[in-house]
């Protein structure tokens, strides 16, 4: 999990909303091959959701 945050962050995706459009983008694009993996439909975030990795840390 925290690897797929830190990639949002590397890629500028900040909320919940640049993330979706991100995916929205990626899914539009042809596929090369396809995935025999399944996830579950949909995202449970609030709504104005902002990530922060460096929240809780001191110093």
């Amino acid at each position: 999990m925290v690897g797929i945050l830190k990639n949002w962050v590397n890629d500028s995706l900040l909320t919940v909303e640049e993330i979706d459009s991100f995916y929205e983008s990626q899914n539009s694009a042809p596929k090369h091959r396809q995935s025999t993996e399944s996830f579950p439909a949909g995202r449970v975030f609030q709504s104005g959701f902002k990530l922060d990795l460096t929240a809780g840390e001191e110093g």
